[in-house]
Parts: C-alpha cells; structure tokens; sequence
C-alpha cells in the first residue's frame, strides 16, 4: 500500500531523521540505506520493520545530521594527508610541472576527517525508537488509506453480487432454451424420441450445462470476502487467495455457458475480479 512517514529527532549525537516509503507489493521487500558508519544499525532495523509490515516495497533511509558542537570534534587523519601529498609531488616531478595543493580539497577526499565515534549501544537505541515511531506513523497512513479502499472494493463487490444474481436469474431459462434445441435436433434428423434416448440427451446435457455449483461457491466466496474486509488486520493476502478462486469459478461458468446473458455477466465478473486483484495488491 502506498504511504510515507518521516521523523526526526534531535540529541546529543546530532539530528537523525528515518524516511520510509512504501508501495504496493506482493511479499515484503526491504531496501534499507543507512550513511557507512551506522551501518551496525541495519540488521536491527530490518527487523522492527519485518516485524511491523507483512507486505509492500518499502524503501527506509536513515539520514544523519551532526551538530555544531560534533562538527568542533572532527579530526584530520594525519598519515593520510601525508600519504595524500607524497603522492602529488612525486607525480609532479614525473611530469615536471609544479602542483598546487589546494588543502581544501584534499579535507574533502574519503575519511581525510574523521568524526567523532558514537556509543553504538546508545546511537542503536535511540536511532531504534525513532524507527519504530516512524513505522508507527507509516501504519497510520497506510490504514486511512486501507479505510478508503475498503469502501472500493465494497463497491465492486457487490457489483460482483449483481453479476451472480443475473446468472442465477437466467440459468433456469438457458436450461429451457436448450432442452428446447436438443427435441429440435433430435427432430431434424428425424430420430425418434423415445423416452430412453431423450433421457440420455438430458442426462448429457445436464451435466455439459450446470453451474449451479459454481454459483453457489461464488456466491459463498463472496460472503467470506465480505468478513475478512470486516475483520480488518492483514488481509491483503487471504483476499488475494480467495480471488483466485473466484476467477476459477467464473471461468468455469463462462466455459459452460451456453447462454448470451450468462456469458456476458461471466464477462464482467472477470473485469470486476480484475479490478479488485489489482485493488488488493495494495492491501496489507
């Protein structure tokens, strides 16, 4: 489900502030980014976050911003700096052209400064209630969202119910109809229908035609979608589960069908079926 939250928090170590964004997805997958020298904080935080979401893209970043008085502790690394300039004059006498050495931009080369280090069990500990606030506030705007689309796929689903009804409806009179051009065939060519063949004819067709199974099950999926969207919590994978077994149905009855109502109603159903699936891949 699409959502985003972000919080920071101001101490002594400095500013840490946690994004995280998360879109629809059929299982969880977790991209976590934190700067290098936290990076004893990343198994900890993928596990608050495994323990708080079930499914969904979701993209956490950890954004670290020093103070004033931890940017006054910075250090040089000597030998470094050293290492740094013995390299440039000894490239400049192999092409006998003097270098300048800008100090600037040699503080700015990979790990010239060196920051203060952090207590990692205290760092870990704060950085770790900050995330779970933030994924407290992600919850929260996922479930305004799930609010809204639970209404949706309320909507479709009793579209959905409309559609079955119409089967129901017209399975009696498509019954009739071909029952009506069976004694016509049999008429045509003339053969006689004694109560054995005819019987027959009927047992066959009975059995090629009849979906009343197929709309009772549907009929009672769709009751169990209903409680599961009452129910509420993690749903996404339950109703994922129980479309599935709509589609089935509804693809039986459109292969049986030997009626223009039916297969037109067999035809939306699979639209609207479509639609919730698509729905419901941004369910938790």
């Amino acid at each position: 489900m699409t959502a985003f939250a972000r919080l920071s928090e101001h101490s002594a170590f400095g500013t840490l502030t946690w994004e995280i964004r998360a879109v629809n997805h059929r299982y969880l997958d977790l991209n976590i980014r934190i700067p290098d020298r936290f990076g004893f904080l990343e198994q900890n935080a993928r596990e608050i976050l495994r323990q708080q979401l079930q499914r969904g893209r979701i993209d956490c970043y950890l954004r670290y911003q020093a103070d004033q008085k931890s940017n006054a502790e910075l250090t040089v690394d000597e030998n470094l700096v050293e290492g740094v300039i013995k390299t440039l004059n000894s490239i400049s006498k192999k092409i006998s052209t003097p270098t300048s050495i800008d100090p600037v931009s040699i503080l700015n080369l990979p790990h010239v400064l060196q920051e203060k280090e952090v207590n990692e069990e205290e760092f870990s500990l704060q950085a770790s209630l900050l995330l779970k606030k933030t994924v407290h506030e992600l919850a929260k705007s996922r479930e305004r969202e799930g609010k809204a689309l639970r209404l949706v796929l309320e909507r479709s689903l009793g579209l959905v119910e409309q559609e079955i009804s119409r089967i129901r409806e017209n399975f009696p009179l498509a019954v009739s109809n071909e029952k009506q051009r069976i004694v016509e065939k049999l008429a045509e060519i003339k053969t006689e229908l004694d109560s054995s063949r005819f019987e027959q004819e009927m047992i066959f067709f009975a059995h090629k035609i009849d979906i009343l199974e197929e709309i009772d099950r549907l009929t009672i999926h769709t009751q169990d979608f209903q409680r599961i969207l009452e129910e509420g919590g993690s749903v996404g994978k339950r109703l994922d589960f129980l479309l599935q077994e709509m589609h089935r149905e509804t693809n039986t009855m459109a292969s049986k069908s030997t009626s223009v109502a039916i297969t037109q109603a067999t035809i939306e159903l699979k639209v609207l079926l479509e639609q919730m699936r698509e729905q419901i891949q941004n369910l938790e």
